[in-house]
Order: C-alpha cells, then structure tokens, then sequence
C-alpha cells in the first residue's frame, strides 16, 4: 500500500486486527522522514506513546500564546514502553530475537524497529526466523522494518511478508510537489507560506524530505509569533550555501532544469568532487532513467555524450568546467 493508503487504514483499522509486521520501503536518503512519520504514528497507535501530528500541533499552540515551554497536551504513555531500534551498525541477533519474544512488563504492548536499509542480503537470511516468529502469536511486540527496496528479497519472504503483514511504499516527493508538500506541513503548526516562498525553499533545500522537514522546525519555532513565512524569512533564514549531491544533479538533468543543474554541477566541482566521479555517476543514473523508459535510442544518445565529455577532457580539448557545462546542456536538449 501507499503510505497515503497506510494513513486511512491505521485509522480504522481496530487495535486488535492490527498485523504483527510492518515493512516501510523507500529510498532512505529521499524519504527517511516518512518512515520516521510512519513509525510515530504507529507506535502511537499500538502503544499511546507517540505524539501525533495534531498533538504536536496543539502543543505548539500553546507554546505560542502562554509563553511557556509546558504544554497541556500531553503525552500519554500508559506505562508503554518506545520503539526498541536494531540497525547494521550494531546488529546483536540475539539481543534483537530476545526482544521480540520476550514478555514486556506489565504486559503492555511495545514496537521493536529493524533499519535495514539497503542490506537486502540480510532479510534474506533471516527468513527462517522470522517464519517462525509470524507463525507464532506474538501477544506484544510487533515489528517494524526499514528497508529501501524489496526487489532482491526472495520471492517466498515477500509472500509472507505480505501475508503477515502491511508493506508501505514510501514514494519520493516530485520537485513539482514539494511546495504543496511544504504548505501542508506548516499547515500542522498553523503557519502559511506563499507559493514563491516554498518554491525558494526548495530550490534552497534541495528534495531531501528529511532536511527540508528540520528546516520547516526551526522556521516554525523562529517565527514563533507570526503566523505567514515570507520569501524575505526563506532568503534570510534558510542557508544558501547547502551541498548537493551528483544524484540530484541527475534529476535535474531529466527533469530538464536547465538552470538548476548548471548550478549543482558547479556547485560539485567547487566542493572538490572528481569529474571522472561525477561522469560516472551520471552514466549510472541516466542508464537507469533511460531503462525505465525503455527508450534505447535515448540510452545510447546518453553514453555518446558522457563518451565525447570524456575524451575532451582526458585530451585537454576542454577543461573540466566546460566539459561539464556542455554536457549537462547537451544531455538536457536530448531527453
């Protein structure tokens, strides 16, 4: 299901037909901040201890109109305890199986969160125990699981996965979405912004849910009494000077922003990054788009062009600047 799907049916879905398994998938870099949404409000729904959105909404509001940091919404644990998280960094499988199974105090329900990432490999070999603990009846803890993508995991767990449990597809944001995105988040907190205002946040931003979701924190808390962020608040408040990264340049590129990708392109040279690595992460990208499409014409048009920007720098026809410049222009009329 999409998360969308997954809002409507936590809702009405009763506590106790509530499935012992959750997969959130997605690419971690584009919507970890919706994975991360998704676990609130599912902890919040088994155990009462999360705070949703509208909690957080009200307790900001009374931030704002009694100046104080207490707030009278507050957070209803019932003695239940936070997600327990397990990730690839420090993965005890004993400790993680211990969880799972054993009985919690007083008997309340708990979450227990396994960040896969992009460890397909682990899932894989994890498919025997986890069999085993679905075709149980696990009173009380029920498992969440990150993940970025379910296509190399064998075809016998998705089965079970999707039999045992509720897979929610985390999609990315499009660019073209994002201002509307925006609005709605500050919407929560009862703050407006114009369309131009979250365009330029975007374009200030770049398309990580996740940064952009801390940043709309820190304007709602700076703008604490006033209830529009203006463009002049986007240009003073929000850093110009961000990273970008080569994936995004390759979004700009097929998404044919021009302007865009001229300056991430820039941008990448000036903080140092080699163009071999730049070429190559390109050709990697713009392989998968084009086969996504299933445009061959458009994938060899794509490599002859990556090519003659190769050669013209190995053969100092171009500096590396140009090169680039050329090619980004080039890829962007061809697509």
């Amino acid at each position: 299901m999409l998360f969308s799907e997954f809002l409507k049916q936590i809702k009405s879905c009763p506590a106790k037909d509530m499935p012992p398994l959750y997969i959130f998938t997605g690419p971690a870099k584009q919507v970890s901040e919706l994975k991360e949404k998704g676990l609130r409000i599912l902890s919040h729904r088994l155990t009462g201890l999360e705070l949703t959105d509208h909690v957080r909404s009200e307790r900001l509001k009374d931030n704002q109109t009694t100046g104080s940091s207490e707030s009278r919404a507050s957070n209803v644990s019932n003695g239940a305890e936070p997600p327990r998280r397990f990730d690839m960094a420090n993965f005890s499988e004993p400790e993680f199986w211990t969880e799972l199974y054993a009985v919690p105090f007083l008997n309340q329900p708990r979450l227990a969160l396994l960040n896969i990432a992009d460890k397909n490999d682990f899932i894989n070999k994890m498919e025997k125990p986890l069999s085993d603990y679905l075709a149980g009846r696990t009173f009380f803890t029920r498992l969440a699981i990150f993940v970025d993508k379910l296509e190399s995991v064998a075809a016998s767990l998705i089965r079970l996965l999707n039999t045992k449990g509720w897979v929610i597809e985390c999609e990315p944001v499009s660019e073209e979405r994002l201002p509307g995105w925006i609005a709605s988040q500050l919407g929560v907190y009862g703050k407006k912004i114009s369309p131009s205002a979250a365009r330029l946040l975007v374009e200030k931003s770049g398309g990580d849910l996740a940064r952009i979701d801390e940043t709309l924190k820190k304007l709602v808390l700076f703008h604490r009494n006033e209830s529009v962020i203006s463009d002049e608040s986007i240009r003073d408040f929000v850093d110009t000077e961000r990273d970008f990264d080569i994936n995004e340049l390759t979004n700009a590129i097929v998404s044919r922003q021009t302007a865009l990708a001229l300056k991430i392109a820039d941008r990448l040279l000036q903080k140092g990054e080699p163009v071999n690595k730049i070429l190559g992460f390109l050709r990697t990208g713009l392989a998968y788009d084009a086969r996504r499409r299933n445009d061959k014409t458009l994938l060899l048009s794509r490599y002859n062009k990556l090519l003659v920007a190769d050669m013209a720098i190995k053969t100092g026809r171009l500096p590396e600047e140009l090169a680039l410049q050329t090619l980004v222009v080039k890829l962007i009329r061809a697509s």
